[in-house]
């Protein structure tokens, strides 16, 4: 009994220190130079604050900017950092 706790115990821990994730942002120097990483087939952020639906059209306040999909959530066009 003993060796199939430390078995499972092993593979827990292995599988939680091998899984990564992949960044999202990336910075540059202490400046306003920043490079940012936004996908458009993804909103913004899992964070999401505030939903609007009009029909097939979904507006998503993130915690990162705001996202809209014309499609039902096919594809995602980010705002994220635009003064527009």
């Amino acid at each position: 009994m003993r060796q199939i706790i430390y078995f499972i115990l092993i593979c827990f821990i292995s599988v939680l220190s091998f899984a990564q994730t992949a960044p999202t942002s990336y910075k540059i120097g202490e400046g306003s130079a920043s490079l940012g990483k936004v996908s458009s087939s993804n909103p913004l952020s899992n964070s999401i604050t505030d939903i609007i639906t009009i029909g097939d059209t979904i507006w998503l306040g993130t915690s990162r900017g705001l996202s809209v999909s014309y499609d039902r959530g096919n594809n995602w066009i980010n705002f994220y950092n635009s003064p527009t």
